[in-house]
């Protein structure tokens, strides 16, 4: 097994060889408390002396850059054969990979889940689009980028604009076309993606709810707002 832990102002990484041996994947995306030394220097072990690591996950870690990420590729790299460096790389879908992230990543054929957003040229997880218009212009990148520059649908992936980004009770993106489908709260009329959706109370309607919000505004402290107008 590998352990990582913080010793002075860098990590240190011991190992269990009996394990080491047959460590072909390292993930770990959002640990923000490692160092990228420390990351760097376990990805380099676990790639020498007849180790057998291919694979990294590191979204969420803070700081990596566009040399971090070289470093990082050149490790790997004597690892992967031939056919698995120019195996073509899939598409990564925002909500496939939210939702799945480390069987969308194997499923990418990636040595790396994170890459240079062609948008902002910050290290981050970069989406490709599930709209028809756009996987034409995924050579030009017009619609690929990572979260920040680019708002997706929750529900299916696609690129959000101003014009059709529709509220939600959880605060997420949604499409317009995903809007209608899903199932609104019964007082202010927005639905939670399905990701959010167990947040919800019950209702006897089959196509309504009753949101977190509304609940305790409504139903549970009716008169709150009246108590505050008088006083």
């Amino acid at each position: 097994m590998q352990f990582v832990t913080k010793e002075a102002k860098s990590h240190k990484v011991s190992y269990d060889y009996c394990v080491i041996d047959f460590l072909c994947q390292l993930y770990v995306p959002g640990c923000t408390s490692l160092t990228l030394d420390g990351v760097i220097e376990a990805v380099k072990s676990l790639c020498q002396n007849h180790h057998s690591l291919k694979s990294l996950m590191l979204d969420g870690i803070y700081n990596i850059t566009e040399e971090h990420l070289s470093t990082f590729s050149s490790y790997l790299q004597m690892n992967r054969t031939q056919q698995e460096q120019h195996q073509q790389q899939q598409p990564i879908l925002y909500h496939n990979y939210t939702n799945l992230p480390t069987h969308y990543h194997e499923e990418s054929n990636r040595a790396i889940d994170v890459e240079v957003c062609p948008k902002c040229s910050q290290v981050r997880m970069v989406f490709d689009c599930p709209r028809e218009t756009c996987k034409g212009k995924r050579s030009q990148a017009d619609c690929r980028g990572c979260s920040f520059c680019i708002p997706r649908c929750e529900e299916c992936g696609v690129c959000v604009g101003s014009e059709e980004m529709e509220e939600t009770v959880c605060k997420d993106i949604v499409c317009s076309c995903c809007w209608l489908q899903l199932r609104k709260c019964e007082f202010c009329n927005k639905p939670y993606c399905r990701r959010h959706a167990h947040q919800h109370s019950s209702s006897s309607s089959s196509t309504g709810f009753v949101c977190d919000v509304c609940l305790s505004k409504f139903i549970i402290n009716p008169y709150d707002d009246d108590d505050d107008e008088e006083e």
